[in-house]
């Protein structure tokens, strides 16, 4: 194998290491509950998480986090929000005495998480 042929196929031999890497990244935002709420049936408390999230449209998989310790995995969808979101935030369904994570927003995105409740419940704020 000459030099020149040797050279390509490194340069394709990288791209395809580079493409790869980026098709498999996971996007990753933060979470603050004000109050504890559910998501995918599991109680979580009031406090700061981290949202990891792999997939694209409506096959997502999102996984809170506390630190390093999954707490909850959930199916989900992406939702788009017509414009951006000025800030993170929170949609919960369910009233204040079952609260269900229905949409996690994510400042500067237009886009959303969105979780099926499956109860019918309107949203009831953040």
């Amino acid at each position: 194998m000459n030099l020149k042929n040797a050279t390509r196929i490194a340069v394709v031999a990288v791209s395809l290491a580079l493409a790869t890497n980026a098709f498999a990244a996971t996007n990753t935002g933060g979470l603050y509950l004000g109050k504890a709420a559910s998501v995918n049936g599991i109680a979580l408390k009031a406090g700061n998480y981290k949202v990891k999230w792999e997939g694209a449209g409506e096959n997502l998989t999102v996984t809170i986090l506390d630190g390093k310790k999954v707490l909850a995995t959930a199916p989900a969808h992406m939702t788009d929000l017509g414009s951006k979101a000025s800030d993170n935030s929170v949609v919960m369904t369910g009233g204040d005495d079952k609260p269900v994570i229905a949409e996690i927003r994510f400042a500067g995105s237009n886009h959303a998480l969105g979780f099926s409740s499956g109860d019918g419940s309107k949203p009831v704020g953040n």
